[in-house]
């Protein structure tokens, strides 16, 4: 049975509120506040608000409007599972009266809809409702039912003694025709209320009730009204005569609602265990005997886990303890008082009755149609073929079929390191193209090298997808390329980045090692710490000097000639090359003057090498501080921290994105690209591409050329204070 809202269940002397919780997306929601408030509908149509305080309902102003604590968020699983149940336990129940029209209003603000809302009629546990006992009278060996077992939610109060006509009590009959008769003659006979209502519903009585009972091969004609009670509403008795009783009549119902074939709802009493259940015997019908449950279903509820049932059966009911003794013990302890449990008219052997022809509808039950013989026909070669199934053919189409052709295809001595199609596919690789791999594509399509990387492929030809060059490839040929563009424009710009690297001297040492990026020392001075000019220089010379002053450059070293120079810190003023390693990434941290590089860039590679990125632009990409563009003034290799000139507008983070490169512009970026598809195109033996694409690269170094040769002038070259024949040749 399903339910929308809540869901209430009366056990006892207590209500248990049940709701299920959902988000706007359908997720559980187990968490944040559930209220619950509960509200009385008056016969004038009005409301009465519960007090959870002395729990009446009142029209007046409320002590305690909700109830306290609120709901509980049950889990499963022994606690570990979220299930967006949740319960509330209000155990009374003194402030309700039978027939109350009850509103249960609950809300958490994180459910969809917020507000929830059940209707619910009070009634305890079983409803509204007394037993109804008849007598039953089978052929040869009447048995009378004083427990009323049959019938085990009807009620009604018979008149007792004799009535005269047109005085029954109230009582209407009904003729053959289902019309009331209320001038009945009389109701007479017998000392039990069901003994006079056998002997009113007689055609004595005018009421011709001709029910059969359905005792296998003695159908028998009943104008009585016995049959009522033997034949249990006419449901078909499988059992012999002499041996009828309430229950056996219900454990052979197969398709009946499950609502009626509840017998019993009881909390959990002392004495419970895993193994055993002690029922309150104010929840028994009296006159229960001992075996009377046995065989039938159980169900109990586990209130700590959002009264998750488990499905039992009964092997021994003793009923003087009220105890039922399960055939498998239960996955959790009884809470004593709180736990609840059902009996069931269904017996183990009825169960499956129920859901087996859903399972085997549609097959027949011999052989090669019935299931077993489907399932041997997906599997085995051999099998049957079942009929309806098109062109399907278990000799070609089952699974052991599908095996030996597998085996065929593999031959003998079939070795998957070599022989597979994968190991086939490689060694073509080896033989035809060494050079295709797969996933080239592999960059995070920001910043300097995979632009550079999308412009060499799209001018190459080169796909993304199984290229003969990958990104690390081209990333090589864009190092290469931009040393080329750097030592072209050094040359012709008057504005270079320049680097200030200070070397400790000390007397006796000749030899220094400058940083791996030095392309052209401009200077080497003693730098007044005060007033930032050159107190004193050393000049370059050569080996050949008859002074013995000066400085050589061999390979990465700063050789002074000198021994005797003094302690001094010298700063060495360069112009920075263009081999170190290009690379895009987050950083890890950050500061108003530094910005600490990535360990494993995303695009690229980090430079291992001391002071490698000195004289080198950090551009930010993205995220905290982004759009900002500083020179590295010094770097710590260890770790990894480059300090920048000038401070940061705002200082990057753990989420900046950053890149960094020699210099940066987006004409450099288009020069440095065609300069390694030159690359490219050369070793692909493309002469008419590659003579295209030198064209536009010698236009483009040009511009670039124009663009960085001057930026600082005494005068500029258009303006006033030029030479120009105006101002020359024609005075």
């Amino acid at each position: 049975m399903a339910f929308n809202g809540i869901n209430v269940r009366a056990t006892g002397s207590r209500i248990m509120f049940r709701v299920l919780l959902l988000n706007s997306s359908g997720t559980l929601v187990t968490s944040g506040t559930t209220t619950l408030r509960l509200y009385k509908l008056l016969n004038n149509g009005a409301l009465s608000s519960y007090d959870f305080n002395d729990h009446t309902f009142k029209g007046s102003t409320l002590t305690t409007e909700t109830a306290p604590g609120g709901m509980t968020h049950q889990r499963g699983n022994n606690n570990t599972t979220d299930t967006g149940i949740w319960t509330y336990h209000l155990s009374t129940v003194t402030g309700f009266s039978d027939g109350d029209i009850i509103f249960a209003l609950v809300n958490n603000s994180g459910a969809t809809p917020a507000w929830q809302v059940h209707q619910f009629q009070y009634g305890g546990s079983e409803g509204d409702g007394a037993r109804l006992d008849f007598t039953q009278s089978i052929p040869g060996s009447p048995v009378a039912d004083t427990t009323g077992d049959a019938f085990k939610t009807i009620t009604a109060t018979l008149p007792t003694g004799n009535q005269a006509a047109g005085a029954n009590g109230g009582l209407p009959l009904l003729d053959a025709n289902l019309v009331v008769q209320s001038n009945v003659a009389r109701i007479s006979g017998g000392a039990t209320e069901a003994d006079r209502l056998e002997a009113a519903l007689t055609t004595a009585n005018g009421i011709d009730i001709n029910m059969e009972q359905s005792i296998p091969g003695t159908p028998t004609a009943d104008t009585t009204g016995d049959a009522m009670a033997n034949a249990a509403i006419s449901l078909p008795n499988k059992l012999e005569p002499g041996t009828v009783n309430g229950l056996a009549r219900v454990t052979d119902i197969t398709a009946i609602s499950g609502a009626s074939l509840r017998l019993v709802s009881t909390t959990m009493q002392a004495g419970s265990s895993a193994s055993s259940l002690i029922a309150n015997s104010s929840d028994l019908p009296s006159g229960d005997t001992d075996d009377i449950y046995n065989n039938l279903m159980v169900i109990a509820y586990d209130s700590s886990a959002g009264d998750k049932p488990n499905v039992r059966y009964v092997n021994d009911y003793d009923a003087a303890s009220d105890s039922f003794v399960l055939d498998v013990a239960l996955d959790f302890t009884p809470e004593i008082g709180v736990d609840t449990f059902e009996v069931w008219g269904i017996a183990p052997a009825e169960a499956p009755e129920v859901s087996m022809p859903e399972l085997t509808t549609g097959f027949s039950a011999g052989n090669p149609n019935n299931l077993n013989s489907y399932l041997k026909a997906i599997m085995q070669a051999a099998a049957s073929v079942p009929t309806g199934l098109g062109t399907f053919d278990p000799a070609t189409d089952a699974l052991e079929a599908l095996r030996n052709q597998i085996d065929s295809m593999s031959g003998s001595g079939f070795a998957t390191g070599t022989d597979s199609l994968k190991a086939i596919r490689d060694a073509i690789d080896d033989l035809i193209a060494p050079a295709v791999v797969a996933g080239g594509g592999t960059l995070s399509g920001v910043g300097f090298l995979s632009e550079c990387v999308s412009l060499i492929r799209k001018a190459t030809d080169e796909p993304d997808t199984l290229p003969k060059y990958t990104d690390d490839d081209l990333i090589e040929y864009i190092h290469s390329a931009f040393d080329q563009v750097l030592a072209s424009v050094n040359v012709e710009t008057d504005h270079p980045i320049l680097v200030r690297y200070n070397v400790p001297v000390v007397p006796g040492t000749r030899d220094y090692l400058l940083p791996c990026n030095v392309a052209e020392i401009w200077r080497v001075a003693k730098i007044d710490s005060t007033t930032g000019i050159p107190a004193w220089e050393v000049w370059p010379t050569n080996e050949y000097t008859f002074r013995g002053d000066g400085f050589t450059i061999e390979g990465n070293i700063l050789r002074f000639h000198n021994l005797n120079l003094a302690s001094e810190t010298l700063e060495v003023l360069y112009v920075a090359a263009g081999d170190v390693s290009i690379h895009t990434a987050t950083a890890d941290a950050g500061t108003e003057s530094s910005i600490t590089f990535a360990a494993s860039p995303t695009d690229g590679t980090l430079d291992i090498r001391s002071d490698a990125y000195l004289g080198y632009v950090v551009r930010t990409l993205s995220a905290t501080g982004a759009g900002q563009e500083r020179i590295v003034s010094s770097y710590d290799v260890a770790t990894r921290v480059a300090t920048v000139r000038p401070n940061w507008t705002t200082a990057p983070d753990n989420t900046t994105v950053y890149e960094v490169l020699p210099q940066y512009s987006r004409l450099i970026k288009h020069v440095v690209a065609d300069y390694a598809t030159l690359d490219v195109l050369s070793n692909e033996a493309k002469s008419t591409r590659r003579a295209e694409a030198e064209r536009r690269l010698q236009r483009k170094m040009t511009a670039l050329k124009l663009i960085l040769a001057k930026k600082v002038r005494r005068f500029g070259t258009q303006g006033p204070g030029i030479d120009t024949y105006d101002n020359v040749e024609g005075w």
